[in-house]
């Protein structure tokens, strides 16, 4: 889907996503977990990012994420994963054969995993906490369109 998922906001309170939320009516702040679906009315890219436009109009949707526990043991996930070296999630790419097919079938390919065991984990501990014999995973299911 064309979305943008807000993984992180700017620390400095100069920042435009900063200004624009202390102003915010309750619940219509941007928040790390939303996802950008439409700029200006237009379906969202990556063409958006970096927008010179000096006023931009936003379609946000917030997800409320799920939780699903999995007994695994030494059996293999089946999950391919799309994600970046310094981001705290991963993209679900594709679900082959393995414990998430047989065990929680309403997994599937472009669910964004939040946490691993309670943790928003950097790449190579999300990595390494997902070979773990019992795990607890937060996801969220991609925005509709």
């Amino acid at each position: 889907k064309d979305t943008l998922f807000v993984e992180s906001l700017s620390a400095s309170p100069g920042a435009v996503v900063n200004r624009y939320n202390a102003s915010a009516a309750p619940g219509r702040d941007i928040r790390v977990g939303d996802y950008i679906t439409h700029v200006d009315g237009a379906v969202v890219s990556e063409n958006h990012v970096g927008s010179e436009n000096l006023k931009v109009t936003l379609s946000i949707q917030r997800i409320e994420p799920y939780t699903v526990d999995l007994e695994k043991g030494d059996a293999i996930l089946g999950l391919e994963l799309n994600y970046t070296a310094t981001g705290t999630s991963a993209t679900i790419a594709s679900v082959r054969d393995g414990v998430v097919k047989a065990k929680a079938p309403q997994i599937r390919a472009g669910h964004r995993i939040l946490k691993v065991n309670g943790k928003p984990l950097p790449t190579a501990d999300r990595v390494a906490a997902m070979k773990a014999p019992t795990l607890k995973i937060e996801l969220v299911t991609p925005p509709t369109l």
